[in-house]
């Protein structure tokens, strides 16, 4: 697996290493191909914003961003997963305001984002539920990994 990460903001230490290992292991466990590519990116409050504007038309900050192939612009290559965008400021916010770590609100970032791009949706509340148990299975997963 071809999982590449980068920090693209700079308040929020992020362990590069763990995320790669985190996400690998939930790949694997989704059984998803061996040369599977991901990129996984983390950036400031304004520049979730400006994605979720201009890819969504939403104008808030938001926690994670799934963006899959083909989307925007165009595959790739088969194998190309796509991109999971990460506000680690947010996850700050969240993790204090749900009284968790910031690493296990980062994890469930990438874990939600994983599932989108594997065409999980939590738009209609059946297609949502389907997608947080399915969330759950792999926080629990990561709990024993």
């Amino acid at each position: 697996m071809e999982i590449e990460i980068l920090n693209i903001q700079k308040k929020i230490k992020v362990n590069k290493k763990n995320i790669k290992n985190t996400a690998s292991a939930f790949l694997k466990y989704l059984k998803q191909r061996k040369d599977c590519i991901l990129n996984i990116v983390f950036v400031s409050p304004a520049r979730i914003k400006h994605i979720n504007k201009n890819c969504f038309n939403k104008k808030s900050i938001t926690d994670v961003i799934a963006i899959e192939p083909g989307k925007f612009c165009g595959d790739i290559y088969d194998n190309y997963l796509g991109d999971i965008i990460i506000c680690p400021q947010k996850a700050k916010e969240n993790s204090i305001k749900f009284k968790t770590s910031l690493e296990k609100e980062t994890i469930l970032y990438l874990a939600h984002g994983i599932l989108h791009l594997l065409g999980y949706d939590d738009l209609r509340k059946k297609d949502s539920l389907k997608m947080e148990m399915k969330q759950q299975e792999l926080m629990q997963y990561y709990e024993k990994i």
